[in-house]
Order: structure tokens, then sequence, then C-alpha cells
């Protein structure tokens, strides 16, 4: 093997290396967005569960109310 030889298998070597970094960055900054995800999902079912607490609330509510207004 000559120079040219290492100096291309060392080429390669390096852009195989700063390719691995790239993508484990790009792992990085994923997991992190999924992390987000998760957070907001966990926040929207909590505001659902809310939601629909009201919503029963306010059916109970209807109910009593109909129910007082139909007795003399």
């Amino acid at each position: 093997m000559n120079f040219q030889d290492y100096a291309l298998l060392a080429g390669l070597f390096f852009t195989f290396l700063t390719s691995l970094i790239v993508i484990s960055s790009r792992f990085v900054r994923l997991e992190s967005e999924v992390k987000t995800m998760k957070e907001d999902i966990e926040e929207f079912n909590t505001l659902r569960d809310m939601i629909y607490r009201i919503h029963a609330q306010n059916d109970l509510l209807l109910h009593m109310k109909t129910k007082n207004q139909s007795q003399p």
C-alpha cells in the first residue's frame, strides 16, 4: 500500500466518524422532541379529563334543574 491508499482510507474513516456524529446528534434531538411530545400528550390528557368532568357536572346540574322545575 502506498501513501495514496492510506490517505484514502484515512479520509473514508474520518467521513465515517463525521457521519456517526451527525447521526447521533440527530437521534439526541429526536429523543428530546419525543420527550416534549410525551409531555404535550400528558397535558392534553389532563385537560381532556378536566373537560369531561366539567361536562359531567353540567349534565348533573341540568338534570337537577329540570327535575326541580318539573316538581310543583
